[in-house]
């Protein structure tokens, strides 16, 4: 989808195990990718998990057969923080 200055590319996330209808949204000007569920961000200094999470692994995947230039992702439905 376009308006003529911004794009906004929707892929369907293939072979994810968590839904078989889950999209990622792609911003190309931004180069920020959305996303819910597939990936969330661990809390400071916690330790490498001993397993690789499958959904961060197949998002990866789609990613790379997208061809998509990803610098930053946000992750849609994880924790919500209060503002003070």
């Amino acid at each position: 989808m376009t308006d003529g200055e911004h794009t906004i590319d929707i892929y369907h996330l293939q072979g994810s195990t968590h839904a078989n209808d889950m999209l990622i949204v792609y911003l190309p000007k931004q180069k920020v990718l959305l996303e819910a569920d597939e990936f969330n961000v661990g809390a400071a200094n916690a330790p490498t998990p001993a397993q690789i999470n499958p959904y961060q692994t197949n998002l990866l995947a789609n990613i790379e057969r997208l061809k998509l230039d990803v610098d930053r992702i946000i992750p849609v439905t994880y924790r919500t923080m209060a503002a003070k």
